[in-house]
């Protein structure tokens, strides 16, 4: 019909988007919501080429987010009159709208007329469908613009299918069970947002822009607790949404692709634009882009964030145990008038068994439950269960090295030295083996970390039983000082075991 044709004609002319054929490939150029009215278009004959070299563009009316509609003027090869062409929310256009065009015909827009599009917008919205309103209206001149897009004449109503990607979903699942909380915050309809959200398995608590402008500060921030979606916002909605979330203590990462989306990123504590479709100004204002504008690289980036901050406490860990107990053996071994290491062995340790496999640590892979864990927004790395953890195993350790001490005195001195320097090593790689059995990781899923405690191994035998002992003032040890060396390792693992539960309940 030729209101069919002329609603896609709309879609054609008050459009910004373009193919571009690269590889036999036609790849989007601007803003794939109108692509897709130029799709439309296509499908029903129209050649959006030729239309818009007919139809020259004189002025455009670019979006505007407060009146949610955007405007272009052509001229009309055939009349040369200019032509005003309309497109944006339905309910929006229909406000600027007095007449509508029917069967070839335009009369009066009736208020059964107004009914009826809203309805017809609200089942197409309930399909999860995006749906735009297109109007026009004819003009003899372009010296007075101030009325351009009022007064308008109902054309119809286009919907289309943004399908979420079929990842998003377990995406959402993941960031609920991290502590997460996603919110659409988005320019669309209520009840399109809502069709959205139910698939993806976000709530459906909703609310449009426009309620928030009635709401004073304590009640915003009250309100932003429970909503999952906000509709028909603009953009100091955003900014007010994110104000309110920030102020309840919260940490607010905020994505966007627009101009309109840019004073939220700015705000964000991480500002996320999207690298393909996103305006440059978004990408400037944000702190991260995304060169695949996928959700789940989102949460792919906050596994690898925890991974990496675990890495490190895992690093501070191993570490500071390991050397509570270094200070501690030498300083009570001291006390009774002893030298348990020389500084050559301790220099050993600290710069060559200790760091490799601490190094390695910094590579782990994630932990299983890393992504079900609950946030915690002001706690360091040096928490209180790892304070806890320092003081109880490196007190465990150093009992146990100062054991293997004495007992080595039984012998000799040199041999004492020889098994706590021994032990010093093979008790760090028990406290590594510890750790990895808290976060459930596997001994060969850090291929480093065993390159790191076979050469560290490597290199402890080596100075032991080489002729380097006589650098390092060892001796070869026996099977007897061995046992000693492996029976207090046991021992060490399942206290270390015991007293790791203990602590994790705190």
């Amino acid at each position: 019909s030729k209101e069919d044709l002329l609603l896609f004609k709309i879609g054609v002319l008050c459009n910004n988007s373009s193919f571009e054929n690269k590889n036999d490939i036609n790849e989007v150029i601007g803003d794939p919501t109108e692509a897709a009215l130029l799709i439309s278009a296509a499908k029903a004959g129209l050649n959006y080429g030729e239309i818009n070299n007919q139809w020259k563009r004189e002025k455009e009316i670019p979006f505007d987010s407060i009146k949610k509609m955007m405007s272009t003027i052509n001229l009309d090869p055939k009349t040369n009159k200019y032509h005003i062409f309309s497109k944006g929310a339905p309910e929006s256009i229909l406000k600027r709208c007095e007449r509508i065009y029917v069967n070839g015909r335009v009369r009066i827009l009736t208020k059964r007329d107004r009914e009826n599009i809203l309805n017809i917008n609200d089942e197409f919205s309930k399909q999860s469908l995006r749906v735009l309103g297109f109007a026009y209206k004819e003009t003899k001149n372009l010296k007075n613009l101030n009325d351009v897009d009022e007064k308008l004449t109902f054309v119809g109503l286009q919907g289309m299918i943004d399908a979420p990607r079929k990842e998003v979903k377990n995406s959402i699942e993941i960031c609920k069970k991290a502590g997460i909380k996603v919110v659409m915050i988005t320019g669309d309809n209520r009840l399109t947002a809502q069709a959205i959200a139910k698939k993806i398995g976000l709530g459906t608590k909703a609310v449009e822009g426009s309620y928030l402008d009635n709401l004073n500060e304590k009640q915003l921030r009250k309100l932003v607790e429970e909503i999952d979606i906000y509709a028909r916002v603009d953009p100091s909605h955003k900014v007010k949404i994110l104000s309110a979330l920030q102020k309840n203590g919260h940490i607010v990462a905020m994505t966007g692709d627009g101009v309109n989306d840019a004073p939220a990123i700015k705000q964000a504590d991480v500002g996320i634009a999207m690298g393909i479709k996103g305006t440059d100004v978004a990408k400037k204002a944000s702190d991260l882009v995304l060169l695949d504008d996928d959700f789940s690289t989102i949460v792919a980036s906050v596994r690898e964030g925890r991974t990496i901050f675990n890495n490190i406490r895992k690093f501070v860990n191993y570490l500071f145990t390991s050397n509570f107990a270094e200070v501690f053996v030498v300083f009570i071994a001291s006390l009774f008038g002893y030298l348990p290491i020389t500084a050559v062995q301790l220099l050993w340790i600290n710069l060559l068994t200790d760091g490799g496999p601490a190094l390695a640590l910094g590579v782990d892979p994630s932990p299983p439950e890393i992504m079900n864990q609950k946030p915690k927004i002001k706690e360091g790395i040096l928490n209180k269960r790892l304070l806890y953890l320092t003081g109880g195993i490196g007190i465990q350790m150093t009992i146990l090295l100062l054991i293997v001490f004495f007992i080595g005195l039984g012998e000799s001195l040199i041999v004492a030295q020889t098994m706590l320097f021994t032990g010093f090593v093979l008790f760090e790689f028990v406290r590594i083996a510890v750790i990895r059995k808290q976060e459930k990781l596997g001994f060969f899923t850090n291929k480093w970390l065993v390159v790191a405690i076979l050469i560290s191994l490597l290199l402890q035998f080596s100075v032991v039983y080489t002729p380097l002992n006589k650098f390092f003032g060892t001796v070869p040890l026996g099977i007897y000082n061995l046992s000693v060396i492996f029976l207090g390792m046991i021992i060490g693992w399942a206290t270390s075991v015991f007293i790791t539960k203990l602590i994790m309940k705190i």
